[in-house]
C-alpha cells in the first residue's frame, strides 16, 4: 500500500532539482536585472523556494551516497569554481570596495554552506564510533584555532603583517579549518572500519562539532550557520514527516522571525517580503511532503552542479556589458 501511494506522487528527485534550479535562476536574474520595487520582491520571493529543496536533497544525498567524503569534495570543488563568477555577478560593488583577498573568503557562495554541512555530517558519523577519537579531535581543534590566532597576532605585533592582511589570513585559516577536519576524519574512518556507533561517542562527536559551527558564520557564507544546521537536522530526521517539519520550522525562523522582531521594535516592514517569502519557502516543504515519491529519477548530477557556476558567469557577463 505504501509503495502504491508513493508511486502516485508525481515528483522525483530530478524534478525537485529542476524546480530548485529554475527558482534559483529567477532569484539571481532578478538581483542583477530588476531594480528595487514590488516586482523585485515578488520575483525574489519565488527564489525562496530553492534553498529548502537543496537542503532536503543534500541531506538525502548524505543519507544514501556510497561515499560521503567524495560527496563533500565534489561540493567543495564546485564551491571553488563558483566563487569568482558568484562575486562578479551578485556582489560587484562589495568586491570593488574590499578586493579579492577579503571577498573570496569573506562572502562565499551557497556551495560552501552545503560543503560545510556535508563535511560536518561526515565528521559526526565517523566520530560517533569512537569517543577517544572525538576527544583527541576536540584537543586538536582548540590547538589549531588558538595557536593560529596567537601566531597571527604575534606577526602583527612584530610588524611582519598589518591588520588587513591579518584579517585575510585569519579568514583563510577559518576557511581551511573544516576541510582539514574532514580530511582527518576520512583517514580516521579507514582505521575505525566497521566499528558500531555508541551513545557516548555520539555525545562527544556533537561537542567536537561546536567549534566548527562557531567558525562557519565568520565566513559569511550564504545562509551561514543556519544553513548548515538545517541540513544537519534534516539529515538526522528519521522520517519524511520530521524532515519536512524541520524544513518548515527552519524557513519560518529564517524568513518570518526577523520580520516579527522588526515589527515588535516598531520598525517598518514590507508586507510583500514579510508574508510572501515565508509562504513560498514553506511551499517547498509542502511540495516535498505531498508530491515527492522518493525516486531518484533521471540522472544529471554533473549537469546540475555545472549549472550553478555557468549561470553566474553568464550573469556576470551581462552585468559587465550593461554596466548595472
Amino acid at each position: 500500500m505504501t509503495e502504491t501511494l508513493a508511486t502516485r506522487k508525481p515528483l522525483t528527485g530530478y524534478h525537485l532539482k529542476l524546480i530548485a534550479l529554475v527558482t534559483m535562476f529567477i532569484d539571481h536574474i532578478t538581483v542583477v536585472l530588476v531594480p528595487s520595487g514590488t516586482l523585485r520582491l515578488l520575483l525574489r520571493g519565488i527564489g525562496r523556494m530553492s534553498f529548502p529543496i537543496y537542503v532536503f536533497l543534500i541531506a538525502e544525498g548524505c543519507r544514501y551516497t556510497r561515499d560521503r567524503f567524495k560527496y563533500a569534495m565534489r561540493l567543495g570543488l564546485f564551491a571553488l569554481i563558483s566563487e569568482i563568477p558568484y562575486d562578479m555577478a551578485l556582489y560587484p560593488k562589495i568586491l570593488e570596495q574590499t578586493g579579492w583577498g577579503w571577498n573570496f573568503v569573506g562572502r562565499t557562495n551557497v556551495f560552501y554552506t552545503l560543503f560545510f554541512a556535508v563535511a560536518l555530517i561526515h565528521v559526526y558519523e565517523v566520530l560517533r564510533r569512537s569517543w577517544k577519537a572525538g576527544l583527541a579531535l576536540i584537543a586538536g581543534e582548540l590547538c589549531y584555532t588558538a595557536g593560529s590566532g596567537m601566531f597571527l597576532e604575534f606577526l602583527e605585533h612584530q610588524g611582519v603583517i598589518d591588520w588587513p592582511l591579518r584579517r585575510i589570513l585569519l579568514n583563510i585559516l577559518r576557511f581551511t579549518f573544516i576541510p582539514v577536519l574532514l580530511l582527518v576524519c576520512h583517514i580516521l574512518e579507514k582505521r575505525l572500519g566497521e566499528k558500531k556507533p555508541m551513545k557516548i561517542s555520539a555525545a562527544v562527536a556533537v561537542l567536537a562539532l561546536l567549534l566548527p559551527l562557531l567558525v562557519a558564520p565568520a565566513l559569511e557564507g550564504s545562509y551561514g550557520m543556519f544553513g548548515i544546521l538545517v541540513v544537519c537536522l534534516v539529515y538526522l530526521a528519521k522520517t519524511r514527516k520530521w524532515q519536512c517539519i524541520f524544513l518548515a520550522l527552519g524557513m519560518l525562523y529564517h524568513y518570518a522571525w526577523p520580520q516579527v522582531l522588526a515589527a515588535s521594535r516598531g520598525s517598518e516592514i514590507n508586507m510583500v517580503s514579510a508574508v510572501l517569502w515565508p509562504v513560498l519557502a514553506l511551499l517547498s516543504a509542502v511540495l516535498i511532503y505531498f508530491a515527492y515519491n522518493g525516486q531518484r529519477g533521471r540522472k544529471a548530477k554533473w549537469g546540475f552542479y555545472a549549472a550553478y557556476p555557468a549561470h553566474l558567469a553568464i550573469l556576470a557577463a551581462i552585468r559587465a556589458l550593461l554596466k548595472v
